[in-house]
């Protein structure tokens, strides 16, 4: 049925046939229904419809033991009231056992980051002086502040590795080609 703008929707007249209409949304509905005779009819349609799908389904089916059926459904819930137990002991110990664990890990990745944070912002103030010089080659590392002066060489540039940050950190890595021994030197600014 094609409903006009000055009809109900089908919508609404299935919800108000099955009382699923809140107050609010049923009174403009209802005083539509008391003038317009098409839309209580489709009303009356729609709750003879429910009504004949109740009777239908409510009908039990023929050769149905209630008896065995209602034995079987108390067992079933019994079975599930069981594991429901079961299922909430074992929750609970596993909480009591392993609910530390993600805790300890904010607090240890809490404790790097700030510890990280820290350090970054004070080195940084302990490096800030401008009469220490670091230097780092192929040849070793090499501190100095005004007329003082410490060098660690290495025998060769063959073999060497140099680094350097800005952290105040001068490192020279050799490897001596005869012996195999590895020579590593860290002069740090402090």
């Amino acid at each position: 049925m094609q409903q006009s703008s000055n009809h109900i929707s089908p919508e609404k007249i299935a919800l108000q046939a099955g009382n699923d209409l809140s107050m609010i949304e049923s009174i403009p509905v209802r005083w539509h229904l008391r003038g317009c005779r098409e839309c209580r009819e489709e009303l009356a349609s729609a709750r003879a419809a429910i009504q004949a799908f109740r009777e239908e389904v409510l009908e039990l089916p023929a050769g149905l033991d209630w008896n065995n059926l209602a034995a079987e459904m108390r067992a079933n819930i019994s079975v599930g009231l069981e594991a429901a137990q079961a299922i909430e002991s074992y929750s609970r110990h596993e909480l009591s056992v392993f609910d530390w664990r993600p805790a300890a890990a904010v607090a240890a990745i809490t404790m790097v980051a700030g510890m990280g944070w820290y350090l970054s912002f004070h080195n940084a103030n302990l490096i800030n002086n401008p009469s220490v010089l670091l230097e780092a080659n192929t040849t070793g590392t090499e501190w100095k502040h005004g007329d003082l002066s410490l060098s660690i060489k290495t025998r060769s540039e063959e073999g060497s590795f140099v680094d350097m940050n800005v952290k105040g950190v001068a490192s020279a890595r050799y490897v001596d080609s005869e012996t195999g021994q590895v020579a590593i030197t860290n002069v740090y600014v402090d």
